[in-house]
């Protein structure tokens, strides 16, 4: 029988086990190949995040200078109306001077007016002359009861009587004095206020004191 040769079963085996080592390098060598393609994708994917996320920020400064420009607008605004307002706060208070100045110099004139009416009143018309006609005819009347009463008590009957009124200053040879009871009734018609106790009233109501039985 022929001995093996063993020679040629190492060579046989080392080949075999050179080429399972080429078949597991090139196994490693795909699987690193994979594993650069996974990170090149996944740095390509970070990459890709880092810009979306700068893109964001830029955005997000982009906003903030929009809202900041808003803002400056706003204050502009604010500004330029407050401006506005001082403006028309000055007009105002100018035209109220001019109004308060117009208000105060028509009513010196309307006081002047005033002045001049009185005085022109107290040229034209007499002290108290209604009043005094009013109270006249009061007191005559007052007289011409009083002295009908006292006719009835005495029993005579008045026939004709004469009511004379003075209003002249130069007629005064026509007056003539009260008497007595006429004195007591103007003393009464003093105490009740119904005339004043100027002089010139009392000489307007002497005129209607005459009243005699014909």
């Amino acid at each position: 029988m022929e001995k093996p040769d063993i020679l040629k079963i190492l060579n046989d085996k080392l080949l075999t086990a050179y080429r399972r080592i080429n078949a597991l390098k090139d196994e490693v060598w795909q699987l690193e190949n994979q594993l650069q393609d996974r990170d090149d994708v996944i740095k390509m994917a970070v990459e890709k995040e880092k810009e979306k996320e700068k893109e964001k920020e830029k955005e997000k400064e982009k906003e903030k200078e929009k809202e900041k420009e808003k803002e400056t607008e706003k204050e502009n605004e604010i500004q330029a109306l407050t401006e506005k307002v001082e403006q028309l706060e000055n007009q105002l208070k100018e035209i109220d001077d001019v109004i308060a100045k117009e208000c105060q110099s028509r009513r010196s004139t309307i006081g002047a007016h005033k002045v001049t009416n009185k005085h022109m009143r107290r040229r034209t018309e007499p002290r108290g002359t209604n009043m005094l006609h009013l109270l006249g005819i009061v007191a005559g009347l007052l007289l011409v009861i009083m002295c009908f009463s006292k006719g009835l008590k005495d029993g005579n009957k008045p026939k004709k009587t004469q009511l004379l009124e003075v209003t002249n200053n130069n007629n005064n040879n026509k007056k003539k004095d009260l008497s007595e009871e006429d004195v007591h009734l103007l003393a009464k018609i003093l105490s009740l206020g119904l005339v004043d106790a100027d002089p010139n009233y009392l000489h307007h109501l002497k005129g209607y004191r005459d009243l005699r039985v014909g």
